[in-house]
């Protein structure tokens, strides 16, 4: 359980894993609709050590898509930081 099968879910499904610093699972992808279709991306979760009982937190978006602002309205309100 926990990271290892959080890791083990994301390869079954194709995807090229990475551990990152912090405990961080991270993967690329690159969306297939959409405003950012196409652009590489690499996305990450932090797996608790419950998983998959509990669902891990996030996601981290590397590079950021939007910038970060700490108040206003949706979509550009409320965007934070991420650690990758």
């Amino acid at each position: 359980m926990g990271s290892a099968e959080f890791i083990a879910q994301l390869k079954a499904m194709g995807f090229s894993v990475r551990e990152e610093k912090d405990g961080l699972i991270s993967f690329p992808y690159k969306p297939p609709l959409g405003k950012f279709v196409g652009r590489d991306l690499r996305i990450a979760y932090l797996a608790p050590g419950d998983f998959p009982l509990t669902p891990p937190p996030g996601p981290h978006i590397c590079p950021r898509l939007l910038p970060i602002q700490s108040g206003g309205i949706h979509p550009s309100g409320g965007v934070h930081g991420s650690p990758l």
